[in-house]
């Protein structure tokens, strides 16, 4: 692996997490895995039986690793060993995400979400939603024609 310096004069991430990188100069292998279970009701009831990532089928399994069998061409000039960054502003990096100045040669990144929304029935007996959520009817978006 070629060898360089990374310079970076001034960098400001304000939010960096969940299995994310920053990663300034060369490496040769990043690897990130981020598993995350949602879990959301209304209720101030804290329930003993809570779920846990085994309950579900999609935490068990991992994807195939596919192996890249387009040739790549690539010429490249190192004309100075030096990767030089004046700048750089981040706002947030999440969920098994990098950013990164310099060369890495092999990176492998899974993120698997799973969000469970449980429904109750308000006094009326009209099944109700946690703010934020958007109601479907028959899988199609509302579409408000009165305007």
């Amino acid at each position: 692996m070629f060898s360089r310096i990374s310079k970076v004069d001034r960098i400001n991430i304000q939010i960096a997490l969940y299995s994310s990188f920053i990663q300034i100069g060369d490496c040769q292998f990043i690897d990130s895995e981020n598993d995350v279970l949602a879990i959301q009701r209304r209720s101030d009831v804290m329930h003993i039986q809570e779920k846990d990532f085994k309950d579900y089928p999609l935490f068990q399994s991992y994807p195939p690793l596919l192996p890249i069998v387009e040739p790549v061409v690539m010429n490249t000039n190192h004309l100075q060993p030096f990767i030089s960054v004046g700048a750089i502003k981040i706002s947030a990096v999440s969920a098994s995400s990098v950013v990164g100045i310099g060369k890495t040669d092999h990176i492998r990144m899974r993120n698997r979400v799973m969000h469970v929304r449980y429904i109750s029935k308000n006094k009326t007996g009209v099944n109700t939603l946690p703010e934020g959520t958007i109601q479907f009817q028959n899988g199609v978006l509302p579409v408000d024609n009165e305007k």
